[in-house]
């Protein structure tokens, strides 16, 4: 006589496995999280942060000072591309970030987020340091190249800046909710900090 107590009866639910492989399971989660002494780890992802929006702020504040000083002509002709020089930084700014999600919606990538945080983090200041060096090179000769490659560092700009920002949401969502709060806050702390510099420049030099 066969001994069918180990098999399912009729009607029962058989325990299917995770979708996820390594999943963690709800008891390896349970007790309090690592104590965060002097809140260093928060202040760390606030800076995170205030890091996402601050290139990008920092330019866009400037940017009307490229039509008087860098993309003009000194015969004072405006060729189209001057004309809707916003228009086109909306559109290469956003686009990387488009193309970003599109491919995480359908590619999951896997692997670990400390390499994709480093390399993020170089594009960006390798993209400080460029847009710096212009400042002192005489670009009104070469508007159209200066203007290519201008747009062309913006897309480096917002597609490095979109894998920084998904990665630290990837980051921080292990963690306890209120270090999600953090990558806000230091998102509002940056506009409020840009703003302010914009404030000074301008009371400074009118």
């Amino acid at each position: 006589m066969v001994n069918d107590d180990h098999l399912p009866h009729k009607g029962a639910a058989v325990e299917s496995e995770p979708f996820i492989e390594g999943r963690m399971k709800a008891d390896d989660l349970d007790g309090p999280p690592p104590n965060d002494h002097f809140r260093m780890v928060y202040c760390i992802i606030l800076l995170h942060g205030i890091g996402f929006h601050m290139p990008w702020n920092m330019f866009i504040s400037v940017a009307s000072q490229y039509l008087d000083y860098k993309l003009v002509p000194f015969n004072g002709h405006m060729q189209e591309y001057v004309v809707n020089f916003f228009s086109y930084l909306g559109v290469f700014s956003q686009l990387p970030y488009l193309l970003l999600n599109l491919i995480n919606l359908f590619i999951v990538v896997k692997g670990s987020l400390g390499p994709r945080i480093v390399i993020s983090l170089l594009l960006v200041g390798a993209y400080d340091i460029f847009n710096f060096l212009f400042i002192f090179i005489e670009t009104r000769t070469w508007t159209l190249g200066f203007f290519i490659m201008t747009v062309a560092s913006v897309v480096v700009l917002n597609s490095a800046n979109g894998i920084y920002q998904s990665s630290i949401y990837g980051l921080v969502a292990d963690f306890p909710a209120h270090f999600t709060n953090a990558v806000l806050l230091g998102n509002n702390v940056c506009g409020i900090f840009v703003t302010i510099l914009y404030i000074i420049k301008c009371m400074a030099f009118n």
